[in-house]
Formats: C-alpha cells, structure tokens, sequence
C-alpha cells in the first residue's frame, strides 16, 4: 500500500509538472504550483489517514502485552510456584492466568481464551523478533529443539483454549488438575524431545562416520586417478616412441625397396649387357671352330705325326726351368690343399669334442634336476600331510563357529533394520529441520520486508516534508537558480571548485554538482538527453522505482 501511494503521488506531481513543462510561461506558474500544494496536502492526509490507525493499533498491541505481562508476573507470585519448575518452559501459567477468582460467565471465559491466545502469539513473535535482531547463527540441533518446543507451546496453548471453556464452570480444583496434567504432558513431549535430541546426534555421528568414509573413498578414487594418469602418461610417451621407431623403420623399409630396385635394374642391365656378350662369344667361338676345322683339315697330316712322335724333354734349360717351374706350382697347391683338409680335419675333431661335452653337461642337468624333482617332490608330500591335518583343524573349527556365524547374521540383519529405521527417523528429523528452516527463512524475508518498508516510509516521509517545504518556499523565487547565488551542492553539501563545477537540472532549474545529477532523460521532439536529478527523474519516468528506494521489497516465495 505505501509503494502505491508513492506511485501516486508520483504521477500526479509528474503529470502536473510535465503540464507545467509544456507551457513555460511565467502566468501559470503560480497556478501549477497551487496544485501542486494541493496534491501534496491531499497526499499527506492520505497518508496520515493510513498511518493513524496503524499507530493506534500498534498502541492498543503494546497496552494489551503490557498488561498480560503484568497478570503473568503475578500469578507466579501468587501460586508460590517458579515459572521454571523441574523443566516446564515459561509459558505453562498462561492456562489459569485468571483462576484466583470464580468465572462469572461464558463471556469470561471466551475472552480469557482469547487472552491467552494473544500472549502465546505475542510472546512467539517476541522471539522471533529477538532473534532476527541478535542476527546470530545457532546450533542445527538447538534450533530444532528449540522450534519444537515453541510449536509444541503454541500447540499446546490451543488445546488448553479449547478445554477451558468447558472446565472453568467446574470449579478451582478442576483446573489445577488440568494444570497437573498440561504439566505432565509438557514434561512428556521435553522427554520426547530429548529421546528425538539423542536419535539426531547417533544420526550425526553416523553420517559423520559415512563422510568420513566417503572422503577416504575419494581420496584413494584420486589416487587411483593420479596413478591412472601416470600410467597413461607412460603409454602416451611408450606409443609415442613406437611410432617413432615405426616411422623410422619405414624410412629404413623404403630406403631398401628403392635400393633393392636400383640393383634389380642394374642386374637386369648387366644380364643384359652379358646377353648380348655371351652371344658375341658364341659367334666368335663359331668362327674359330671354322677357321680351326679348317686350319685342321689343311694340316692333319703334320697333325698326325706330331702324334706319333715320342714325348720327349724339351733340350732347352730355359723350356727345364720352366718346366719345373710349373711342377713346383702344381706341389705348392697340392701342399695348400693338404694343409685345408687336415684343418678341416681339426675343425670336424673340435666340434665333435665340443658336442660331447655338450651332451655330457646336459646328462649331468638332467640328473641334477631329477634329484631336484625328487627332493621338491618329498617336500610336497610333507607339506600335503601338514595342509590335511590344518584342514581338519580348520573344518573343526568351522564347524564349533558355525553357530556363531549365524548369530552374527541375525545380529547383522536387526542392525541393518535399525539402521534403515534410523535412517529414516534422519531423513524425517531433515524434512522437518528444512520445513522449520523454511518458516524461519519466510519470517525472516517478511521481517526485512517489514523493515524495508518502514524505512522507505521514513524516507518518503522526510523527503516529502522536505519537498514541501521546497514547495511552500518555491512561490518567493524562481525556478532558475543563478550560479552566483549557490555556493555549495544541496544534496551532497560539497563546495563547488574548478574541478566540481554547477550543473544544472533541466527540469527543477537547481544547482548541483556532477555527482547529483545522475540521470538523463530524452525531451523535446527531437529526443535530447537532458541531466536531471533523482526527484526530477521519479516524476518525469513514471515506470521507475522512487529515488529514495533502490528497490522494491521482496515477498516471500
């Protein structure tokens, strides 16, 4: 509603001051700021009218929690009874607040139950007032129990409202047994609470333990990643060097082929170039067959008696030497030949010797490893016997533990059941801390909701007390202030000097600095942009929040 009415007010002076900006004549001017006034007064009754009541109504909340705070000191006082008792919180007196005198009449005892439901709704709000201004953070654990119990109170509250209508008539007696009772039944939900209070920390405990495993599961996952990442770092370079080597033996590979293709060329060149040699030859030996059947037919009878002669020694020493030169040879080669086949001989002795030896080394493995197998085999044996006596012990021992292994698994399967019941009682305590969390959260935001609008209003009340001043002021002077006459910024109260210089708003005519005048807005037909201050532009931009509002309250989801 106070959003509204400044939206309000801020059009109506817009509209009347953009009408104003439209006809700049000196004529109307003392008209338009009649209106104006007019508005303004009529704003402010508005706005008084709205705030009136609400002060009112605040006075009357704070007289009635006034005097029931009176009632509940002295009905302690009264009862000789402390508030505080073997545990009872503080509002269990709220029940026989006016017990110290007989109830005349329904009506009575309809506003009594209305009392008590208004000091169990004031005293909660308290509280939460209390501690949205301490702004601390609790205990998860202490907040829950301390929001149970103010629930269970309020709880509580309603059933004693509901039961008293029809136990006042009964008499005193009645009722402090019924006091006795809520009292009973008070201490049995702290008992409740405290069982609940337990359960929570085993459940704590619990899921500290399965963090504490989950951080000792990813720790050792990191480590096996980091280990995983070395190893693949290490195949990464591994490939690496094997492509390299791949690479190279390829190089090497087509080096070969075009090596093994320069030589198939060549060969083939010279069988070739042989060919053709081989054939030239042929001819040639051809040839001289010819000549030489020839030569033979024309001399075979001088042929004929070379055979028959004797062979005899050449008579020459030269043809001697010669001669014997060329036996001396053929007993030179024919000694080499000799001296190649007795080391041939050699050779064939030697690797016969080396291959006995060899077999002979190998016989005598042989046997070293039969006396081996032997010996190993006898030890087997021995340890057979020794593993068939360990498992009979071991199948007797089985057998005496069977039993408690099946009282094991019983045991196991009662705590796996608590375990999930546990698990469960956790997951409902979670849903109710968030359910409570949600409210607190909920109040809160309507708490700086309420604090924000409270502000806001001040705000909109000093700045409208301060534009009407401005107003009432506005009729002696003009709009235009002239630079000579300011000396300092109104907003910021900073002097002007050479590098703060007077700039003027195009809309009010007032003097400020560079630093007030934030805002430009687009006038005249051509759409220019004109510098104006925060008021200027609240009434001139009808869709922008005020300027003493940053921006609207938020509402609660």
């Amino acid at each position: 509603m106070l959003s509204a009415v400044t939206k309000t007010f801020a059009r109506k002076v817009a509209s009347q001051l953009g009408a104003d900006a439209s006809n700049i004549s000196q004529d109307n001017l003392e008209d338009s700021m009649r209106k104006v006034n007019k508005y303004a007064q009529e704003d402010a009754e508005v706005l008084r009218s709205l705030v009136i009541p609400l002060e009112e109504e605040i006075q009357a909340l704070k007289e009635k929690i006034r005097q029931q705070d009176e009632l509940l000191r002295k009905f302690p006082d009264e009862k000789g009874v402390s508030p505080t008792k073997s545990g009872i919180l503080p509002l269990t007196p709220i029940v026989d607040v006016d017990i110290v005198g007989p109830p005349t009449s329904s009506v009575h005892a309809s506003q009594k139950g209305s009392t008590m439901k208004s000091v169990g709704s004031v005293s909660s709000l308290n509280e939460v007032q209390t501690a949205a201004s301490t702004k601390t953070v609790p205990d998860p654990t202490t907040t829950l129990l301390e929001d149970q119990s103010r629930f269970a109170e309020i709880n509580q509250d309603k059933m004693s409202e509901s039961s008293s209508q029809g136990a006042i008539s009964s008499g005193p007696q009645q009722l402090c047994d019924m006091c006795s009772n809520y009292e009973a039944q008070l201490v049995k939900s702290q008992q409740q609470t405290q069982e609940l209070e337990k359960q929570l920390a085993s459940q704590e405990r619990t899921l500290q333990r399965y963090r504490e495993d989950l951080a000792k599961e990813s720790d050792f996952r990191k480590e096996m990643e980091e280990k995983w990442n070395e190893k693949k770092e290490e195949h990464k370079m591994q490939v690496a060097d094997l492509k390299e080597k791949m690479q190279t033996a390829e190089e090497a590979l087509n080096e070969l082929r075009q090596t093994y293709s320069q030589t198939i060329t060549e060969v083939t060149d010279q069988l070739v170039r042989l060919s053709q040699d081989r054939e030239k030859v042929q001819k040639e030996l051809t040839r001289l067959q010819l000549e030489n059947e020839n030569l033979v037919g024309k001399h075979s009878a001088h042929s004929q008696q070379l055979q028959n002669e004797m062979i005899n020694l050449p008579d020459k020493v030269e043809d001697l030497h010669e001669l014997l030169l060329k036996f001396h040879e053929e007993l030179i080669a024919a000694k080499v030949a000799k001296e190649a086949a007795e080391e041939q001989v050699k050779t064939f002795r030697c690797e016969n010797q080396l291959l006995r030896d060899q077999m002979s080394a190998e016989q005598q493995g042989r046997e070293n490893m039969e006396d081996n197998l032997t010996s190993e085999l006898v030890n087997l044996k021995t340890q057979l016997g020794a593993y068939e006596r360990d498992r009979r012990l071991n199948q007797e021992k089985q057998e005496q533990l069977e039993p408690i292994i099946e009282s094991n698994k019983r045991l196991m399967e009662e705590l796996k059941s608590q375990l999930t019941e546990s698990q469960k009682a956790k997951s409902h305590l979670e849903e109710i801390v968030a359910e409570l969390r949600s409210r607190v959260g909920s109040l809160q935001q309507e708490l700086d909701n309420a604090e924000t609008v409270q502000q806001d209003f001040v705000r909109l009340s000093q700045s409208l007390q301060v534009q009407l001043e401005k107003i009432r002021d506005a009729d002696s002077q003009v709009r235009w202030q002239h630079e000579e006459d300011v000396e300092e910024c109104p907003i910021c109260r900073n002097s002007f000097s050479v590098t703060r210089r007077k700039q003027h708003c195009r809309h009010c005519g007032r003097i400020l600095c560079t630093n007030c005048l934030p805002h430009t807005v687009l006038s005249g037909p051509r759409k220019r942009p004109s510098r104006v201050c925060g008021v200027c532009h609240t009434l001139l931009v009808k869709d922008t929040a005020p300027y003493f509002s940053t921006e609207p309250p938020h509402t609660p989801d």
